[in-house]
């Protein structure tokens, strides 16, 4: 668990500042302005271990929203603004699921499976998850 937080917290600073840089740069944005910026999150992206195909499908999806932004619009405030936006969008997309979430059945043995590195808090996660469904009347 600290170290999923630690990985988070720095995937986390690593795309405010490229948001950071890319809204305080005061020079007019381009084409190769944009592809810098989509490549410094794509690193930070794939550093955190984000799968290579969902980065690269990402940084398609901001920069087929954007390009056509950037090469007509010599508003460079309001594009910039819009690639954030698009950016924090397509992070958002990649997180939401239509995958319903695994519900109980009583009487049945259900199992679940839990996965992480040593140290990351595995075993204190499942007493509390066991401890949950033992107060809820479930037999663990």
């Amino acid at each position: 668990n600290k170290i999923a937080t630690m990985v988070l917290a720095e995937l986390g600073g690593k795309l405010r500042e490229s948001l950071r840089k890319l809204g305080s740069n005061s020079e007019p944005l381009d084409e190769s302005a944009l592809n810098s910026f989509l490549s410094e999150i794509a690193r930070a992206l794939i550093e955190a271990d984000v799968n290579v195909k969902l980065v690269m499908s990402l940084r398609e999806q901001v920069k087929s929203k954007v390009a056509p932004l950037v090469l007509n619009n010599n508003n460079s405030t309001h594009v910039k603004r819009v690639i954030q936006r698009e950016v924090i969008q397509a992070l958002t997309d990649l997180l939401e699921t239509d995958t319903k979430p695994y519900v109980m059945k009583r009487g049945k043995s259900n199992v679940i499976l839990f996965v992480g590195l040593q140290g990351a808090g595995k075993t204190t996660s499942i007493a509390k998850f066991a401890n949950y469904y033992q107060r809820k009347g479930w037999k663990t």
